[in-house]
């Protein structure tokens, strides 16, 4: 197992499946990652005092959808400085530039990227704010 500490990841998605692959991915490269399976859940742990270097989410959720989650995060002022990263199945583009204007960094349409590049592109996120780029 991993000891590094290469930041910490909240990873919001309802697809078990996909979780469990991220989780294993982002904790072999040596990342404290959290998990929530609904916005509310995702809330509640940065309400909680849970400070994310990158926060993936899904657009596609149940009950409250990515773009909500997003525009909760800029009211509450929640994950603040963190690098946000849109990962779904939504390939069109009024998605992308909704996800932007509401503060994500990066808009990943899954099929078009495998997770090991996801992983690495969080990891670049996470060197560059420890740099403070």
């Amino acid at each position: 197992m991993n000891t590094l500490n290469n930041g910490t990841i909240l990873f919001l998605d309802d697809d078990t499946f996909l979780v469990k692959i991220y989780e294993e991915k982002f904790r072999d490269a040596g990342c404290h990652i959290q998990v929530a399976h609904a916005v509310d859940e995702a809330v509640r742990m940065l309400r909680g005092g849970f400070v994310p270097d990158v926060v993936i989410y899904d657009l596609e959720l149940k009950e409250k959808d990515g773009f909500q989650f997003m525009q909760i995060l800029k009211e509450q002022h929640l994950a603040q400085g963190a690098y946000c990263i849109a990962l779904t199945n939504h390939s069109g583009e009024n998605d992308r530039e909704k996800a932007m204007e509401l503060g994500t960094h990066a808009y990943i349409v899954k099929a078009e990227m495998i997770p090991d590049e996801v992983v690495r592109m969080a990891l670049e996120a996470v060197t560059k704010k420890a740099r403070g780029a």
